[in-house]
């Protein structure tokens, strides 16, 4: 961040998301989280957002207001710069649905809409998709060899109990023998 460059305070910050503190704080939580920058944060001001972090908050905040999505998932599309591209996408092919006499159908909008988000989310889950799929070949393989589970339980040894506990079972036993 340079000093040129204009900041905002988190009290500003949340007047123009219009979020409260609590839900603010999740947000930049969740922003610095998933896109692995972090937010500066002042001795006396507190967290102070540039302009295109807010402008990343408030992409997400609409998409949780208008969309139902959660603050993670709508995070996640707002970062994504695919899912930038894929939203146009939606929406031209909305607008194109719109143009052959369907703007009043709704529901095709809205699965347009969630076939952007869709992809969206499969583009930013490639490599964990990647790893799940490598895991599962290594648990095939290992699947086929004979594990004997008798011989991997250890034996159970007497629980040791401190002092508390021991004085609180003697009264018991003492209580329960009158």
């Amino acid at each position: 961040m340079n000093e040129a460059e204009e900041v905002f305070n988190a009290s500003r910050t949340g007047a123009m998301l219009n979020l409260g503190g609590a839900m603010l704080r999740r947000y930049a939580a969740t922003y610095e989280e998933l896109s692995g920058s972090e937010i500066t944060i002042h001795k006396r001001e507190g967290r102070l957002f540039t302009q295109e972090q807010v402008d990343t908050l408030l992409k997400a905040r609409d998409l949780v207001v208008t969309q139902g999505l959660s603050v993670r998932a709508a995070m996640q599309i707002a970062l994504n710069s695919d899912s930038d591209m894929a939203l146009r996408g939606a929406e031209s092919r909305s607008d194109g649905l719109r143009d052959k006499g369907m703007g009043k159908d709704a529901l095709a909008q809205n699965e347009a809409f969630v076939e952007a988000i869709r992809n969206a989310v499969q583009d930013g889950n490639k490599e964990l998709v990647e790893e799940m799929r490598l895991l599962r070949a290594r648990l095939e393989s290992n699947s086929n060899l004979d594990y004997n589970l008798e011989a991997s339980v250890p034996e159970e040894k007497p629980v040791k109990h401190g002092p508390f506990v021991r004085f609180a079972l003697w009264i018991e036993g003492w209580f329960n023998s009158k």
